[in-house]
């Protein structure tokens, strides 16, 4: 994953992370796992969930048109922060992520992530999620 700064706005994917929902509807969905940056940062990133599609919220705009297939999207009711991660002159740190869309996007299997970052160096950074792990909650 490559990072810019987004001053204040949730940078979302053009596409949905679409995938065959579980037979069961989960009660709690929770993700962790490792950031790894390419670079030592002092940044943080917060992570988002949406089920509203970016292209029928009048708060988004469309970011294709410059040849980056993202939506920016100014923080509102259809956007739930699901997790922080936080560098402090670091290569790695923990990330964890949970919440109601984040639940309920696995149980339709389809959500848009998106990130909110701040504190990013002049220039391009490169991120890699190590060891994910999710944790599915389910009840009868």
């Amino acid at each position: 994953m490559v990072l810019f700064e987004t001053k204040g706005r949730i940078l979302y994917p053009k596409d949905a992370l679409a995938f065959n929902p579980p037979p069961v509807a989960p009660q709690a969905v929770a993700i962790t796992g490792t950031l790894e940056a390419d670079t030592a940062l002092n940044a943080t990133l917060g992570f988002y969930a949406r089920l509203l599609v970016p292209a029928s919220d009048p708060n988004c705009s469309d970011l294709s048109i410059y040849n980056i297939p993202v939506y920016t999207c100014t923080p509102g009711d259809s956007d739930e922060k699901v997790g922080e991660a936080s560098f402090s002159g670091t290569q790695s740190t923990s990330l964890s992520l949970g919440g109601k869309n984040l639940t309920q996007g696995v149980a339709q299997g389809k959500f848009w992530l998106g990130l909110e970052v701040q504190g990013l160096p002049a220039g391009m950074v490169t991120l890699k999620l190590k060891e994910p792990k999710a944790l599915v909650t389910v009840g009868l």
